[in-house]
Order: C-alpha cells, then sequence, then structure tokens
C-alpha cells in the first residue's frame, strides 16, 4: 500500500496491502524489515493467482524477473510451470477458503523450499481475498519438514535429470562423507558409488566433489550452519 514505507523504489505493488497497516509507520517499518532483511521470497497473491505485491528478494529471482521484463502484472502461470502453478493456485483457494495458514513442502525453481500461505485478515471481519506467501530455502532433513503439505508438481531444476540414486549419494557427498563411507551408508560397493559420483559429474557438468558439494547446497538437499 502506498503509506507503508517502500524499502525501494523497484519494489512494485499493483493493490493495496492490509488497511490495518494504513498510516501506522511502525508497523510499516516492520513490515519492511520482515518482507526484505529475511531473505525469503515474498508475494501477496489473490484468490486467481495474481501478484499483487512483491518483495525485492522476488524480483531478484531469475524466473520472476524474467516475467517482469514482459509484463508488471503477472500471474502464478507467469513464471513456473503450469502444472506447478496450477497446485500452488489450489493451495492459495483452500487457504482463503478455509481461513488457515498451509505450510507446503516442495521444489520450486530448483531448490527445495519452505513455502507458507496466510490469508490476510480483513478490518472488517469480511473473509480474506489476499494471501501472504513466504518462500524459504528448506533443507530435506530438517525434522519439521513432514509437517507441511508436500507438493506434487516441482521444479527441480538441474537436479531433476538425477535418479533417486544419484540424489542420495549427490546428498551423502554434500555432507562431506568420504566414498568408502557412502558406499558403507548405502550398502553398495566403492565402485559403485564412483560409478555414481562420475555420472553426477557428466550430467552435472562438474569435475569435483567441492562443485558437487555447491549444487547440493544451492538446491536445498542439505544446509549448512
Amino acid at each position: 500500500m502506498s503509506n507503508v514505507p517502500q524499502a525501494s523504489s523497484a519494489i512494485s505493488c499493483s493493490s493495496s496491502l492490509p488497511e490495518a497497516l494504513a498510516g501506522l509507520s511502525a508497523l510499516g517499518a516492520i513490515w519492511n524489515s520482515l518482507t526484505e532483511d529475511t531473505g525469503a521470497v515474498v508475494l501477496v497473491l489473490d484468490r486467481d493467482g495474481v501478484v499483487r505485491w512483491h518483495n525485492r528478494v522476488a524480483a531478484a529471482a531469475p524466473p520472476f524477473a524474467a516475467a517482469l521484463e514482459q509484463s508488471a502484472t503477472l500471474r502464478l502461470h507467469d513464471f513456473m510451470d503450469d502444472e506447478v502453478a496450477d497446485e500452488r493456485l489450489a493451495c492459495v483457494r483452500r487457504a482463503l477458503d478455509a481461513g488457515t495458514t498451509i505450510p507446503m513442502d516442495g521444489w520450486c525453481w530448483g531448490q527445495r523450499r519452505c513455502t507458507t500461505l496466510r490469508p490476510i485478515p480483513t478490518l472488517d471481519g469480511s473473509p480474506p481475498s489476499l494471501v501472504l506467501n513466504t518462500c524459504v530455502p528448506r533443507s530435506a532433513n530438517e525434522p519439521d519438514a513432514e509437517t507441511a503439505t508436500r507438493l506434487r508438481q516441482e521444479d527441480r531444476g538441474v537436479i531433476e535429470q538425477l535418479t533417486d540414486r544419484e540424489v542420495e549419494v549427490l546428498t551423502l557427498i554434500a555432507r562431506g562423507m568420504t566414498t568408502q563411507q557412502i558406499a558403507d551408508e548405502l550398502g553398495r560397493s566403492v565402485k559403485t558409488v564412483e560409478w555414481h559420483r562420475l555420472s553426477l559429474g557428466n550430467k552435472l557438468s562438474v569435475t569435483n566433489r567441492v562443485e558437487l558439494a555447491q549444487i547440493a547446497i544451492r538446491s536445498g538437499l542439505v544446509c549448512v550452519d
């Protein structure tokens, strides 16, 4: 909304944010801090999947940025594959209809992410029409991942071409395990693990374990302290 201080003039806003923040500079500052300083992708979506507001982190994401170059008004389908967007739009509508928060776990833009949908309350008590969408990277081994709705339609990026076993090996490499340790963990021979590592290098166009680990970390297969 126009009365909420914007962290950057580059952030577009096609409609008002919750009126509850109108004229309240303190809440405006809190809004900016939470949406701009946390590193999360933050969107405000309506029932039709139209992006009514986005933060700078979202604007910097390549698929979103590319879509912004084509139009200032975006829908989920403009920066996601149709099947991925359809599932997320259904979740947006479910959150609005039920008036409840929905945490989701799934791959988007080549990274496993935790996405939370929160209906934005209205001042007059009418049913909410907007959802606050926050999205942060999530490691597959986080204990609370099982409590979220597991999305079926995903965009895994470069990971998509890997087999389940290759993803396992890639994850263990990123955790710093040696070839022998990986073989022991998976109950496979060292030779088999080496074969998987070579296949990973060929598919991902990298030449060493460090580069493989970096891909695993960027993709959210593991997290680093």
